[in-house]
């Protein structure tokens, strides 16, 4: 997939920003002895968020002196991007820090930087795009981030160990989610789940509530490593956290993917996903991605299992 474009003066010789409040300096994001201006990147809330301001930031990196800033959680998820990155405090939802190089200029990538364009846009490329050229427009610099129209992919450089997969996997996002995107617990159902689909292999990111032959504990991995793990799935079933962010990778990224219980009005990374609320949808899905391999039926309880709001 091509990077998208990036609109913008020359990036040597631009003009010094106005000084605004907030403790923006006049020289701040002044060119570096690249030639390039100086952009301190922001996102020091969940993993998930973290992941998802990948992307952009690879498309960034070729035309600005870019340093990053994350909680200390999250740096791994953005050390191979080999870009300076600075450990900064929790939710931080301005476009300052007390981190950030004096004369660089912050700009916060988080989703939620602008309410308007996160209701407009969801949690996509899109919506992070029109963050930064709002950011730009604030300090009266010209640059402009063109709009991406797909979906761009988190890919990481490979690391170890590499899980063996079997055939016929799906990879289960049943830890805790971190934003109470998704307010109930998987993990009741998986048991049912596990023994209506015996020839079906479930990769859990957390410990799984049952042992089973068909049932895999990988909660010893890290996120990179469950999205190489994602990448040898045939399916997803995903409450919309971290291990979801994880794959959307460009070999994951359209795969069968289901969210459970999603509490947002606004999509994910695109909107070719299943937003599921019920037993009994789970079922389905899991049934449409492996026709042949259910097992009998098992009777579902009158009340959903899963509770979505």
């Amino acid at each position: 997939m091509t990077p998208p474009a990036f609109a913008g003066s020359t990036l040597a010789g631009f003009p010094s920003p106005p000084n605004r409040t907030g403790g923006f300096q006049t020289n701040v994001g002044a060119p570096s002895a690249t030639g390039k201006a100086k952009l301190h990147i922001i996102n020091t809330w969940h993993r998930g968020d973290a992941l998802l301001t990948r992307p952009i930031i690879r498309a960034l990196k070729p035309h600005f002196d870019l340093t990053l800033e994350c909680t200390a959680q999250s740096a791994y998820l953005w050390a191979d991007l080999g870009l300076p990155i600075f450990h900064g405090d929790p939710d931080n939802p301005s476009h300052d820090s007390r981190l950030r190089p004096p004369d660089a200029l912050g700009v916060n990538l988080w989703f939620g930087t602008y309410n308007d364009i996160l209701y407009t846009f969801g949690m996509t490329i899109a919506c992070q795009a029109h963050t930064f050229n709002r950011r730009m427009q604030e300090v009266g610099l010209p640059w402009n981030f063109t709009i991406p129209t797909e979906p761009l992919p988190v890919d990481f450089a490979p690391v170890l160990p590499d899980t063996p997969i079997l055939p016929g996997s799906v990879l289960v996002e049943n830890g805790p989610a971190q934003s109470n995107q998704s307010t109930f617990e998987l993990n009741p159902c998986l048991p049912q789940l596990f023994a209506e689909f015996p020839d079906v292999n479930f990769y859990c990111a957390a410990p799984p509530p049952v042992s089973a032959p068909n049932v895999f504990d990988l909660s010893h991995l890290n996120l990179i490593q469950l999205s190489q793990v994602g990448d040898k799935c045939v399916a997803l079933i995903t409450r919309g956290s971290g291990v979801s962010a994880a794959c959307y990778t460009r070999t994951s990224m359209f795969k069968p993917r289901c969210i459970l219980g999603w509490t947002y009005r606004m999509i994910v990374w695109h909107n070719k996903v299943e937003y599921l609320y019920e037993y009994a949808q789970l079922r389905e899905f899991v049934r449409h991605v492996f026709p042949a391999s259910m097992g009998p039926a098992i009777s579902v309880p009158s009340t959903p299992i899963l509770q979505g709001v």
